[in-house]
C-alpha cells in the first residue's frame, strides 16, 4: 500500500539532512528535549543522556538530527518555532504534528486530553485512560480532534531502509501506547535494526494505561538483546 504521509516524512528529512545521528523524540510536548540536546546552556543542571550517546565533536557539531513526533494539535504552533529557532542554529530538526506513535498504522484516531493545561496536557495521548495521585485511574476527555498513529515497527523500518544511522537514541514518552509499540517492534525484527547501534531508549512506563492488563514480567526481558 502507499506510504503514510509521517512515514515517508521520515525517510525525506533523513535524506536531506544526509543524517548519520539520530534522536527520536516521540512524545515531544512542547519541545524541550531537543532544546536541552542542542542547547544544553539553557539548562543548566539539567540531567541528560545525550552526552552518554553522542560523541562530543557530534554534539558541538549540531550534527545529530532530531525527528519527533507530537498528536497534540495544540502545541503544534509551538513546536514549529522551536523547529524554526533550532534550523537557525545550524541543527536538522522535523516535528511531525498531529500525528502519534503506536503499535499499528491507523487514521482517524481520537487524541484524549488530560485537561491539564498548565502543564502543557502532558498526560494527553490516545489513551483513554491515565493515573492520578489521589484519584487513581481516571477518564480523560476526547480533545474533538482526530490523528494519525504510525506504527513505530513502520517508522523503524523507514530508518532501516535509509540504512546510514550510526547511533540511534530513542525517547519513548507515548502515554500507554508504549506496551503495544515497542511489542510488535521487537515481534517484527525492527527494533534492534534500524541502527548500526541503537545506543539508548529513555522511556517513561505508564502501566496503568493498561488498568488491569499490565504487561508480562518477560516484556521489558525481551527488549535487553
Amino acid at each position: 500500500g502507499q506510504r503514510r504521509l509521517s512515514v515517508s516524512t521520515v525517510g525525506r528529512i533523513l535524506r536531506e539532512g544526509k543524517c548519520t545521528d539520530l534522536y527520536l523524540d516521540l512524545g515531544s510536548n512542547i519541545g524541550v528535549q531537543p532544546r536541552k540536546l542542542y542547547q544544553p546552556e539553557c539548562y543548566p543542571g539539567a540531567s541528560s543522556s545525550f552526552q552518554k550517546v553522542f560523541p562530543e565533536e557530534v554534539l558541538a557539531a549540531k550534527s545529530v538530527c532530531t525527528i519527533g513526533f507530537e498528536p497534540n494539535t495544540n502545541h503544534a504552533a509551538r513546536l514549529q518555532a522551536v523547529q524554526r529557532h533550532l534550523t537557525q542554529l545550524g541543527a536538522t530538526v522535523h516535528f511531525v504534528t498531529k500525528a502519534a506513535v503506536g503499535g499499528d498504522d491507523q487514521a482517524n484516531v481520537s487524541f484524549y486530553t488530560d485537561r491539564a493545561y498548565a502543564r502543557h496536557e502532558w498526560g494527553g495521548g490516545i489513551e483513554e485512560y491515565t493515573l492520578t495521585p489521589k484519584r487513581g485511574v481516571q477518564r480523560k476527555v476526547k480533545s474533538g480532534f482526530v490523528v494519525e498513529v504510525v506504527s513505530l515497527s513502520s517508522l523503524l523500518r523507514e530508518i532501516r531502509e535509509y540504512g546510514r544511522i550510526n547511533r540511534l537514541m530513542m525517547k519513548v514518552d507515548i502515554e500507554g501506547s508504549e506496551y503495544m509499540a515497542l511489542s510488535k517492534a521487537v515481534i517484527n525484527r525492527e527494533l534492534c535494526s534500524a541502527a548500526t547501534n541503537l545506543t539508548m531508549i529513555v522511556m517513561e512506563e505508564h502501566p496503568t494505561t493498561l488498568r488491569a492488563n499490565k504487561p508480562p514480567p518477560q516484556f521489558f526481558d525481551s527488549l535487553l538483546w
